[in-house]
């Protein structure tokens, strides 16, 4: 580390913060992060669905218990307190590997957002 600066590391990007004190700092830091949370790609929910199956049939783990998910198209709602706008209300043909595909759809949740209808 650098005397005066942190080096943070988010979402590919290196960030240099200078350290000037604790408040200030702070609302850098915050002014950053909120930044790189709002540049979400943002795709229609057709996209959204083949992103999700996609991921899910790279996962060994599903690949290896024959499972095939099938799935809601994805539906759009006001922004939850997660920061995500969008939600998968069904998932069929998962047992044994639900905790799985929920995992897959909360990333994919992290990274894109839904067009408003």
């Amino acid at each position: 580390m650098v005397d005066g600066q942190l080096i943070f590391w988010l979402s590919g990007f290196v960030v240099f913060v200078v350290l000037i004190g604790g408040s200030v700092t702070r609302f850098v830091l915050g002014c950053i992060l909120l930044e790189l949370a709002v540049a979400k790609k943002i795709l229609g929910s057709s996209e959204i669905l083949d992103l999700v199956k996609q991921k899910i049939c790279k996962s060994q783990d599903l690949i290896e218990m024959g499972l095939f998910p099938r799935l809601a198209v994805p539906a759009w709602h006001e922004v939850d307190e997660d920061g995500r706008n969008w939600n998968i209300s069904f998932v069929g043909n998962a047992f044994g590997g639900l905790n799985e595909v929920v995992a897959i759809i909360n990333s994919v949740r992290d990274e894109v957002d839904i067009k408003q209808p």
